[in-house]
Protein backbone atom coordinates (compact mmCIF):
# COMPACT_ATOMS: atom_id res chain seq x y z
CA UNK A 1 0.00 0.00 0.00
CA UNK A 2 2.45 3.24 -1.03
CA UNK A 3 -0.01 5.43 -0.16
CA UNK A 4 -0.25 4.93 3.57
CA UNK A 5 3.98 3.44 3.46
CA UNK A 6 5.23 0.33 4.14
CA UNK A 7 4.54 -1.97 7.13
CA UNK A 8 5.71 -5.51 7.88
CA UNK A 9 5.64 -7.73 11.26
CA UNK A 10 9.01 -8.29 13.45
CA UNK A 11 8.57 -10.84 15.81
CA UNK A 12 10.49 -9.69 19.06
CA UNK A 13 11.16 -13.09 21.40
CA UNK A 14 7.38 -14.27 20.58
CA UNK A 15 5.78 -11.59 22.92
CA UNK A 16 5.71 -8.41 20.59
CA UNK A 17 4.24 -8.24 17.61
CA UNK A 18 6.48 -5.31 16.30
CA UNK A 19 4.87 -3.14 13.09
CA UNK A 20 7.55 -1.41 11.51
CA UNK A 21 6.32 1.71 9.68
CA UNK A 22 8.36 3.67 6.98
CA UNK A 23 6.05 6.02 5.42
CA UNK A 24 6.21 9.77 3.98
CA UNK A 25 4.71 11.50 6.72
CA UNK A 26 2.60 14.28 4.95
CA UNK A 27 1.53 11.41 2.23
CA UNK A 28 -0.43 9.07 4.99
CA UNK A 29 -3.82 8.92 4.23
CA UNK A 30 -5.57 8.44 7.89
CA UNK A 31 -8.23 6.58 5.63
CA UNK A 32 -6.49 3.57 5.42
CA UNK A 33 -5.73 3.49 9.08
CA UNK A 34 -8.55 0.98 10.13
CA UNK A 35 -7.82 -1.37 6.89
CA UNK A 36 -4.54 -1.67 8.45
CA UNK A 37 -5.64 -2.30 11.68
CA UNK A 38 -8.26 -4.97 10.50
CA UNK A 39 -5.37 -7.02 8.63
CA UNK A 40 -3.42 -7.72 11.44
CA UNK A 41 -2.44 -11.63 11.99
CA UNK A 42 -1.88 -12.77 15.32
CA UNK A 43 -2.12 -9.53 17.00
CA UNK A 44 -4.22 -11.41 19.83
CA UNK A 45 -1.44 -14.02 20.18
CA UNK A 46 0.53 -11.47 21.18
CA UNK A 47 1.66 -9.83 24.64
CA UNK A 48 2.36 -6.36 22.82
CA UNK A 49 1.84 -4.85 20.39
CA UNK A 50 4.89 -2.55 19.15
CA UNK A 51 4.80 0.67 16.56
CA UNK A 52 8.02 1.99 15.31
CA UNK A 53 8.91 3.99 12.85
CA UNK A 54 9.34 7.73 11.92
CA UNK A 55 5.90 9.65 11.92
CA UNK A 56 3.75 12.21 13.50
CA UNK A 57 2.31 12.58 16.91
CA UNK A 58 -1.09 12.58 15.89
CA UNK A 59 -0.68 9.10 13.51
CA UNK A 60 1.11 6.88 16.81
CA UNK A 61 -2.16 8.52 18.66
CA UNK A 62 -5.16 7.04 15.85
CA UNK A 63 -2.80 4.02 15.43
CA UNK A 64 -2.98 2.94 19.18
CA UNK A 65 -6.72 3.66 19.46
CA UNK A 66 -7.21 1.79 16.82
CA UNK A 67 -4.81 -0.80 17.48
CA UNK A 68 -6.55 -0.85 21.07
CA UNK A 69 -9.60 -2.46 19.84
CA UNK A 70 -7.88 -5.72 19.53
CA UNK A 71 -7.35 -6.29 22.86
CA UNK A 72 -3.41 -7.03 22.96
CA UNK A 73 -2.45 -6.61 26.34
CA UNK A 74 -0.47 -3.42 25.48
CA UNK A 75 0.20 -1.05 22.82
CA UNK A 76 4.13 0.22 22.75
CA UNK A 77 5.66 3.20 20.71
CA UNK A 78 8.89 2.20 20.08
CA UNK A 79 9.42 6.03 18.23
CA UNK A 80 11.76 8.07 19.20
CA UNK A 81 14.40 5.99 19.75
CA UNK A 82 16.11 7.71 22.45
CA UNK A 83 13.05 7.35 24.97
CA UNK A 84 13.40 3.73 25.35
CA UNK A 85 9.94 1.75 24.66
CA UNK A 86 7.40 3.82 26.05
CA UNK A 87 3.82 2.16 26.86
CA UNK A 88 1.08 3.87 25.27
CA UNK A 89 -1.91 2.29 25.60
CA UNK A 90 -2.35 -0.77 28.35
CA UNK A 91 -5.13 -2.40 30.04
CA UNK A 92 -3.59 -1.67 33.14
CA UNK A 93 -5.25 1.59 34.66
CA UNK A 94 -1.82 3.71 35.16
CA UNK A 95 0.58 1.76 33.28
CA UNK A 96 0.44 4.82 30.57
CA UNK A 97 4.12 5.50 29.57
CA UNK A 98 5.65 3.32 31.94
CA UNK A 99 8.71 1.43 30.28
CA UNK A 100 8.32 -2.16 30.07
CA UNK A 101 10.93 -5.14 29.60
CA UNK A 102 11.92 -5.72 26.19
CA UNK A 103 13.34 -8.81 23.99
CA UNK A 104 17.40 -9.10 23.75
CA UNK A 105 18.21 -7.85 20.17
CA UNK A 106 21.82 -6.94 19.27
CA UNK A 107 22.54 -2.87 19.82
CA UNK A 108 23.53 -0.91 16.57
CA UNK A 109 26.31 1.55 15.47
CA UNK A 110 26.80 4.88 17.09
CA UNK A 111 28.64 7.33 14.70
CA UNK A 112 29.68 10.39 16.42
CA UNK A 113 29.70 13.83 14.59
CA UNK A 114 32.28 16.40 15.70
CA UNK A 115 33.38 19.49 14.92
CA UNK A 116 33.38 23.10 16.14
CA UNK A 117 30.31 25.34 15.98
CA UNK A 118 29.29 26.87 11.94
CA UNK A 119 31.15 23.82 10.36
CA UNK A 120 28.04 22.40 8.84
CA UNK A 121 28.04 19.27 11.45
CA UNK A 122 24.27 19.64 12.00
CA UNK A 123 23.53 20.06 8.47
CA UNK A 124 25.41 16.71 7.20
CA UNK A 125 24.34 14.65 10.36
CA UNK A 126 20.83 14.91 8.61
CA UNK A 127 21.99 14.32 5.81
CA UNK A 128 23.61 11.19 6.64
CA UNK A 129 20.53 10.15 8.28
CA UNK A 130 18.67 10.86 5.30
CA UNK A 131 21.39 8.44 3.23
CA UNK A 132 21.36 6.01 5.72
CA UNK A 133 17.46 5.20 4.84
CA UNK A 134 18.22 4.82 1.42
CA UNK A 135 20.17 2.17 2.07
CA UNK A 136 17.77 0.90 4.10
CA UNK A 137 19.59 1.55 6.98
CA UNK A 138 17.21 1.54 10.23
CA UNK A 139 18.41 5.08 11.96
CA UNK A 140 17.77 8.07 13.25
CA UNK A 141 19.80 11.19 14.06
CA UNK A 142 19.95 12.84 18.09
CA UNK A 143 20.63 15.95 18.40
CA UNK A 144 22.74 15.67 21.70
CA UNK A 145 23.48 19.25 21.94
CA UNK A 146 20.64 20.75 24.14
CA UNK A 147 23.07 24.31 24.59
CA UNK A 148 22.49 24.28 20.93
CA UNK A 149 20.21 22.64 19.13
CA UNK A 150 19.52 22.23 16.01
CA UNK A 151 15.98 20.86 15.90
CA UNK A 152 14.11 19.51 12.46
CA UNK A 153 11.63 22.47 11.97
CA UNK A 154 14.33 24.93 12.75
CA UNK A 155 16.66 23.10 9.28
CA UNK A 156 12.47 23.34 7.40
CA UNK A 157 11.89 26.92 8.44
CA UNK A 158 16.00 27.80 6.94
CA UNK A 159 15.26 25.79 4.16
CA UNK A 160 12.06 27.64 3.50
CA UNK A 161 13.48 30.85 3.64
CA UNK A 162 12.24 31.79 7.44
CA UNK A 163 15.45 31.62 9.67
CA UNK A 164 15.03 34.59 11.37
CA UNK A 165 11.95 33.84 13.31
CA UNK A 166 13.17 30.06 13.59
CA UNK A 167 16.26 31.70 15.09
CA UNK A 168 14.26 33.43 17.98
CA UNK A 169 12.10 29.93 19.08
CA UNK A 170 15.64 28.35 18.88
CA UNK A 171 17.56 30.70 20.83
CA UNK A 172 15.00 30.63 23.54
CA UNK A 173 14.79 26.22 24.03
CA UNK A 174 19.28 26.57 24.68
CA UNK A 175 19.78 25.52 28.33
CA UNK A 176 23.32 25.58 30.02
CA UNK A 177 24.91 21.90 30.46
CA UNK A 178 24.95 20.51 33.94
CA UNK A 179 25.98 17.16 34.93
CA UNK A 180 22.51 15.54 35.26
CA UNK A 181 22.18 16.83 31.28
CA UNK A 182 25.35 15.26 30.17
CA UNK A 183 24.24 11.79 32.13
CA UNK A 184 20.88 12.25 30.31
CA UNK A 185 22.30 12.59 26.88
CA UNK A 186 24.62 9.30 26.95
CA UNK A 187 21.72 7.75 28.59
CA UNK A 188 19.42 8.31 25.48
CA UNK A 189 22.45 7.58 23.51
CA UNK A 190 22.57 4.26 25.20
CA UNK A 191 18.73 3.52 24.68
CA UNK A 192 18.69 4.63 21.08
CA UNK A 193 21.07 2.03 19.58
CA UNK A 194 19.22 -0.93 21.20
CA UNK A 195 16.22 -0.13 18.46
CA UNK A 196 18.68 0.78 15.58
CA UNK A 197 21.22 -0.35 13.25
CA UNK A 198 22.50 3.47 13.31
CA UNK A 199 22.39 6.10 15.92
CA UNK A 200 24.22 9.44 14.02
CA UNK A 201 24.75 11.44 16.90
CA UNK A 202 25.19 15.43 16.44
CA UNK A 203 27.66 15.89 19.16
CA UNK A 204 28.36 19.39 20.87
CA UNK A 205 30.92 21.85 19.58
CA UNK A 206 32.42 22.69 22.53
CA UNK A 207 32.88 26.16 24.44
CA UNK A 208 34.58 28.69 21.83
CA UNK A 209 33.47 31.54 23.94
CA UNK A 210 35.72 34.88 23.37
CA UNK A 211 38.98 35.10 24.49
CA UNK A 212 39.60 31.82 26.12
CA UNK A 213 41.48 28.85 24.84
CA UNK A 214 38.95 26.84 23.34
CA UNK A 215 37.61 23.43 24.97
CA UNK A 216 36.25 20.52 22.68
CA UNK A 217 35.17 18.04 25.29
CA UNK A 218 34.81 20.19 28.25
CA UNK A 219 35.18 18.43 31.72
CA UNK A 220 31.69 16.19 32.11
CA UNK A 221 31.18 16.24 28.64
CA UNK A 222 33.32 13.36 27.69
CA UNK A 223 30.41 10.89 29.50
CA UNK A 224 28.69 10.98 26.31
CA UNK A 225 32.07 10.69 23.85
CA UNK A 226 32.64 7.70 25.28
CA UNK A 227 28.77 5.83 23.92
CA UNK A 228 29.82 6.43 20.63
CA UNK A 229 31.64 3.55 18.68
CA UNK A 230 32.96 5.95 15.29
CA UNK A 231 34.07 9.42 15.54
CA UNK A 232 33.48 11.48 12.28
CA UNK A 233 35.40 14.92 12.17
CA UNK A 234 34.23 17.77 10.33
CA UNK A 235 36.23 21.00 9.91
CA UNK A 236 36.12 24.12 7.79
CA UNK A 237 38.55 24.16 4.71
CA UNK A 238 39.57 27.64 6.37
CA UNK A 239 39.96 26.27 9.28
CA UNK A 240 42.31 23.65 9.68
CA UNK A 241 43.62 23.74 12.95
CA UNK A 242 39.57 22.63 14.10
CA UNK A 243 40.91 19.25 12.90
CA UNK A 244 43.76 19.00 14.96
CA UNK A 245 42.00 20.46 17.98
CA UNK A 246 39.46 17.39 17.36
CA UNK A 247 42.00 14.74 16.77
CA UNK A 248 43.71 16.16 20.55
CA UNK A 249 40.65 16.45 22.38
CA UNK A 250 39.46 12.71 21.42
CA UNK A 251 43.24 11.49 21.95
CA UNK A 252 43.08 12.84 25.73
CA UNK A 253 40.27 11.01 26.43
CA UNK A 254 41.68 7.80 24.76
CA UNK A 255 39.39 7.90 22.07
CA UNK A 256 41.17 8.72 19.30
CA UNK A 257 41.43 5.52 18.06
CA UNK A 258 37.32 5.43 17.48
CA UNK A 259 37.92 8.09 14.85
CA UNK A 260 37.19 6.67 10.93
CA UNK A 261 36.67 9.75 9.11
CA UNK A 262 37.96 13.40 8.80
CA UNK A 263 36.27 15.56 6.43
CA UNK A 264 36.09 18.62 5.27
CA UNK A 265 32.86 21.48 4.71
CA UNK A 266 33.55 24.18 2.12
CA UNK A 267 31.54 26.71 0.49
CA UNK A 268 28.31 26.28 2.10
CA UNK A 269 26.55 28.62 -0.30
CA UNK A 270 28.17 26.68 -3.26
CA UNK A 271 27.24 23.79 -5.55
CA UNK A 272 26.48 20.64 -3.70
CA UNK A 273 28.62 17.96 -4.03
CA UNK A 274 31.39 16.01 -2.73
CA UNK A 275 35.05 15.51 -4.12
CA UNK A 276 37.88 13.42 -3.26
CA UNK A 277 41.11 15.96 -1.79
CA UNK A 278 44.67 14.51 -2.61
CA UNK A 279 44.84 12.90 0.70
CA UNK A 280 41.90 11.03 0.69
CA UNK A 281 39.44 12.74 2.36
CA UNK A 282 36.28 14.38 1.60
CA UNK A 283 35.36 18.11 0.38
CA UNK A 284 31.74 18.90 1.12
CA UNK A 285 30.57 21.63 -0.94
CA UNK A 286 27.14 22.81 -0.39
CA UNK A 287 26.37 22.44 4.03
CA UNK A 288 23.84 25.09 4.26
CA UNK A 289 20.78 25.32 6.06
CA UNK A 290 19.37 26.92 3.54
CA UNK A 291 18.66 23.53 1.95
CA UNK A 292 17.17 20.00 2.34
CA UNK A 293 18.51 17.36 3.24
CA UNK A 294 17.51 15.09 0.32
CA UNK A 295 18.69 17.40 -1.79
CA UNK A 296 22.14 17.45 -0.28
CA UNK A 297 22.36 13.18 -0.23
CA UNK A 298 21.44 13.61 -4.01
CA UNK A 299 24.60 15.47 -4.71
CA UNK A 300 26.95 13.50 -2.01
CA UNK A 301 25.24 10.05 -2.43
CA UNK A 302 28.58 8.25 -3.98
CA UNK A 303 30.74 9.59 -0.49
CA UNK A 304 28.47 8.93 2.64
CA UNK A 305 25.99 5.84 1.60
CA UNK A 306 29.22 3.67 1.06
CA UNK A 307 30.50 5.05 4.01
CA UNK A 308 27.88 4.21 6.69
CA UNK A 309 27.22 0.42 5.10
CA UNK A 310 30.71 0.26 6.31
CA UNK A 311 30.01 1.39 9.39
CA UNK A 312 27.64 -0.81 10.28
CA UNK A 313 30.20 -3.50 8.60
CA UNK A 314 32.61 -2.54 11.29
CA UNK A 315 30.82 -1.54 14.06
CA UNK A 316 31.99 -3.45 17.30
CA UNK A 317 30.33 -1.95 20.96
CA UNK A 318 31.86 0.71 22.55
CA UNK A 319 35.25 0.48 23.54
CA UNK A 320 36.78 -1.41 20.49
CA UNK A 321 36.24 1.36 17.56
CA UNK A 322 35.63 0.36 13.82
CA UNK A 323 38.28 0.20 11.19
CA UNK A 324 38.89 3.49 9.52
CA UNK A 325 36.40 3.86 6.93
CA UNK A 326 37.60 7.05 5.29
CA UNK A 327 38.14 5.54 1.73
Amino acid sequence: MPAYGDWWPLDMGGRVLLLRALFGGRRFDPAGLPQLVAGMAGIRDKEWLGIDGPGPGWLYAAFAALAAKHRPKGVLAFYPPADGFIEIYGSQPGAIRSRLPRADTVPGATLGLVGDPNSGKSVLSYVLQEAGRRSGLRVWRYDCDAASPTPPWYVDMASAGEREMGEKVRQSQKREWTHELEQMVAERIRNSRRSLSLLIADLPGGDHRRGKAAQRIPPGREVMMREIDAFAILSPEDRPEARAGWQEALRAHGLADRIVAEWVSAEPDGLPGASRLPDGRWRLCGLSRNRSSSELADAMQGALQPFLQQIIANSQPAGRGPAAAND
